[in-house]
């Protein structure tokens, strides 16, 4: 009985041993995944954070002065294509053409100033009027209104934006039996 006993203590620390070394290439192996998955999304940005996967950065274009409205782009490789491709996706008009980008600060963004874009930019499209803030709270939105110019600078459409409806609350709960 003795001698089962002393087998049956080897045999634990025998396999606490093999748990704990087992537990420790496990955390090994965890650190070596985690700093692998940390190196892959290094390489897929720039200093910049800029991805460079092979995909332009997404950016979300949107009229100058609407803080809603917009469509979601891939960033393209030129600034002229970016007017091209918001004049597509926003200025449906005939005779208008998007001539300036602001970002969400009211910055104007040049030609110059491309290579700065970053990912899930807000870029807001003028078809030539100044920076106009985005309106956000429903009493700006009552009186806010987004102007679209041709391409002399001239007004030729607005749209007039209209608040949310008001709507009754809903009946309080009926009280418990």
């Amino acid at each position: 009985v003795r001698e089962e006993r002393e087998r049956a203590k080897v045999h634990m620390r025998e396999t606490e041993a093999a748990a704990r070394q087992v537990a420790e290439e496990r955390a090994k192996l965890e650190a070596l995944q985690a700093a692998e998955e940390r190196a892959r999304l290094e390489a897929m940005q720039d200093a910049d954070g800029r991805a460079t996967d092979g995909l332009a950065p997404r950016v979300y274009l949107r009229h100058n002065g609407c803080n809603t409205g917009g469509v979601m782009v891939r960033l393209p490789s030129t600034f002229a294509d970016l007017l091209k491709l918001a004049d597509e996706k926003l200025t449906q008009e005939p005779g208008l053409a998007a001539r300036r980008i602001f970002v969400a600060t009211g910055d104007e963004v040049h030609e110059s100033e491309f290579g700065l874009l970053a990912n899930n930019e807000v870029l807001y499209i003028s078809c030539g009027e100044a920076w106009l803030k985005p309106t956000t709270s429903s009493t700006d939105l009552e009186a806010a209104a987004c102007n679209l110019h041709s391409k002399d600078g001239n007004v030729v459409a607005s749209l007039q934006l209209a608040p949310p409806p008001l709507t009754a609350p809903p009946p309080p709960p009926p009280p418990p039996p």
